[in-house]
Protein backbone atom coordinates (compact mmCIF):
# COMPACT_ATOMS: atom_id res chain seq x y z
CA UNK A 1 0.00 0.00 0.00
CA UNK A 2 1.30 3.46 -0.93
CA UNK A 3 2.11 6.01 1.67
CA UNK A 4 -0.11 9.12 1.77
CA UNK A 5 1.16 12.16 -0.19
CA UNK A 6 2.58 15.16 1.55
CA UNK A 7 1.15 18.62 0.86
CA UNK A 8 4.10 19.44 -1.41
CA UNK A 9 3.53 16.25 -3.44
CA UNK A 10 -0.22 16.97 -3.69
CA UNK A 11 0.59 20.47 -5.04
CA UNK A 12 3.02 18.97 -7.60
CA UNK A 13 0.36 16.45 -8.79
CA UNK A 14 -2.23 19.26 -9.12
CA UNK A 15 0.24 21.38 -11.11
CA UNK A 16 1.09 18.44 -13.41
CA UNK A 17 -2.63 17.75 -13.99
CA UNK A 18 -3.25 21.46 -14.64
CA UNK A 19 -0.37 21.53 -17.14
CA UNK A 20 -1.71 18.36 -18.84
CA UNK A 21 -5.22 19.87 -19.17
CA UNK A 22 -3.84 23.12 -20.61
CA UNK A 23 -1.77 21.15 -23.17
CA UNK A 24 -4.79 19.08 -24.23
CA UNK A 25 -6.97 22.19 -24.62
CA UNK A 26 -4.28 24.09 -26.57
CA UNK A 27 -3.79 21.13 -28.94
CA UNK A 28 -7.56 20.82 -29.46
CA UNK A 29 -7.77 24.53 -30.32
CA UNK A 30 -4.76 24.27 -32.64
CA UNK A 31 -6.29 21.24 -34.44
CA UNK A 32 -9.66 22.99 -34.76
CA UNK A 33 -8.09 26.13 -36.24
CA UNK A 34 -5.95 24.03 -38.61
CA UNK A 35 -9.01 22.10 -39.87
CA UNK A 36 -10.96 25.34 -40.25
CA UNK A 37 -8.13 26.93 -42.25
CA UNK A 38 -7.76 23.84 -44.49
CA UNK A 39 -11.54 23.69 -45.09
CA UNK A 40 -11.57 27.39 -45.99
CA UNK A 41 -8.82 26.74 -48.56
CA UNK A 42 -10.83 23.87 -50.15
CA UNK A 43 -14.32 25.40 -50.03
CA UNK A 44 -15.78 28.36 -51.88
CA UNK A 45 -18.88 30.22 -50.80
CA UNK A 46 -21.69 30.33 -53.38
CA UNK A 47 -21.73 34.10 -52.97
CA UNK A 48 -18.08 34.22 -54.13
CA UNK A 49 -18.76 32.33 -57.37
CA UNK A 50 -19.56 34.59 -60.34
CA UNK A 51 -23.19 34.16 -61.43
CA UNK A 52 -22.22 33.39 -65.01
CA UNK A 53 -20.52 30.17 -63.82
CA UNK A 54 -23.71 28.59 -62.46
CA UNK A 55 -27.42 29.14 -63.00
CA UNK A 56 -29.26 30.84 -60.16
CA UNK A 57 -32.04 28.32 -60.60
CA UNK A 58 -33.05 25.40 -62.76
CA UNK A 59 -36.50 24.82 -64.19
CA UNK A 60 -37.52 21.29 -65.09
CA UNK A 61 -38.96 21.27 -68.59
CA UNK A 62 -40.16 17.69 -68.89
CA UNK A 63 -43.68 18.49 -70.06
CA UNK A 64 -43.25 21.82 -71.83
CA UNK A 65 -42.79 22.70 -75.45
CA UNK A 66 -41.46 25.81 -77.14
CA UNK A 67 -43.64 27.82 -79.49
CA UNK A 68 -42.11 30.09 -82.12
CA UNK A 69 -43.74 33.46 -82.80
CA UNK A 70 -42.87 35.93 -85.56
CA UNK A 71 -43.06 39.46 -84.13
CA UNK A 72 -42.29 42.40 -86.40
CA UNK A 73 -39.84 40.28 -88.37
CA UNK A 74 -38.13 38.79 -85.31
CA UNK A 75 -38.36 35.19 -84.13
CA UNK A 76 -39.48 34.90 -80.52
CA UNK A 77 -39.52 31.55 -78.73
CA UNK A 78 -41.83 31.14 -75.74
CA UNK A 79 -41.81 28.07 -73.54
CA UNK A 80 -45.37 26.82 -73.08
CA UNK A 81 -45.40 26.60 -69.30
CA UNK A 82 -48.89 26.46 -67.74
CA UNK A 83 -50.39 27.03 -71.19
CA UNK A 84 -49.11 30.62 -71.43
CA UNK A 85 -47.62 30.28 -74.92
CA UNK A 86 -50.67 28.39 -76.16
CA UNK A 87 -52.89 31.18 -74.79
CA UNK A 88 -50.71 33.86 -76.43
CA UNK A 89 -51.04 31.95 -79.70
CA UNK A 90 -54.84 32.29 -79.53
CA UNK A 91 -54.74 36.09 -78.97
CA UNK A 92 -55.27 38.69 -81.69
CA UNK A 93 -52.08 39.52 -83.60
CA UNK A 94 -51.78 43.09 -82.21
CA UNK A 95 -52.30 41.91 -78.60
CA UNK A 96 -49.84 39.07 -79.09
CA UNK A 97 -47.20 41.42 -80.54
CA UNK A 98 -47.53 43.93 -77.68
CA UNK A 99 -47.29 41.19 -75.02
CA UNK A 100 -44.27 39.54 -76.67
CA UNK A 101 -42.45 42.79 -77.40
CA UNK A 102 -42.95 44.01 -73.84
CA UNK A 103 -42.37 40.83 -71.80
CA UNK A 104 -40.12 38.66 -73.96
CA UNK A 105 -38.04 41.17 -75.90
CA UNK A 106 -38.15 43.79 -73.12
CA UNK A 107 -39.18 46.84 -75.11
CA UNK A 108 -40.81 49.87 -73.49
CA UNK A 109 -44.30 51.11 -74.34
CA UNK A 110 -42.76 54.06 -76.21
CA UNK A 111 -40.50 51.90 -78.38
CA UNK A 112 -43.37 49.50 -79.10
CA UNK A 113 -45.52 52.48 -80.06
CA UNK A 114 -42.89 53.70 -82.51
CA UNK A 115 -42.66 50.25 -84.15
CA UNK A 116 -46.46 49.86 -84.34
CA UNK A 117 -47.33 53.52 -85.10
CA UNK A 118 -49.23 53.96 -81.80
CA UNK A 119 -48.83 56.37 -78.90
CA UNK A 120 -47.23 54.97 -75.76
CA UNK A 121 -50.52 55.59 -73.87
CA UNK A 122 -52.41 53.49 -76.42
CA UNK A 123 -49.79 50.74 -76.19
CA UNK A 124 -50.05 50.86 -72.39
CA UNK A 125 -53.85 50.58 -72.49
CA UNK A 126 -53.79 47.74 -75.03
CA UNK A 127 -51.09 45.93 -73.06
CA UNK A 128 -53.13 46.07 -69.85
CA UNK A 129 -56.21 44.79 -71.69
CA UNK A 130 -54.16 42.01 -73.26
CA UNK A 131 -52.68 41.10 -69.86
CA UNK A 132 -56.14 40.74 -68.33
CA UNK A 133 -57.28 38.66 -71.29
CA UNK A 134 -54.18 36.47 -71.03
CA UNK A 135 -54.65 35.97 -67.28
CA UNK A 136 -58.20 34.76 -67.86
CA UNK A 137 -57.10 32.42 -70.65
CA UNK A 138 -54.30 30.94 -68.53
CA UNK A 139 -56.60 30.48 -65.52
CA UNK A 140 -59.06 28.60 -67.71
CA UNK A 141 -56.20 26.51 -69.13
CA UNK A 142 -54.94 25.65 -65.64
CA UNK A 143 -58.50 24.85 -64.54
CA UNK A 144 -58.86 22.44 -67.48
CA UNK A 145 -55.60 20.71 -66.59
CA UNK A 146 -56.57 20.35 -62.91
CA UNK A 147 -59.90 18.71 -63.83
CA UNK A 148 -58.24 16.17 -66.11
Amino acid sequence: MAAPLSEKQKLEVMQMFDSYCKTVICNAIRNFLKEKRERAERETLMSDIPEDMYPAYVIDTYFTQDILFKVLGEDVIVEDCYGVAESIKRMKKSEREIILLYYVIGMTDSSIGKKMNLSHQEVNRKRHEAEEKLKGMVKREIGKNEKS
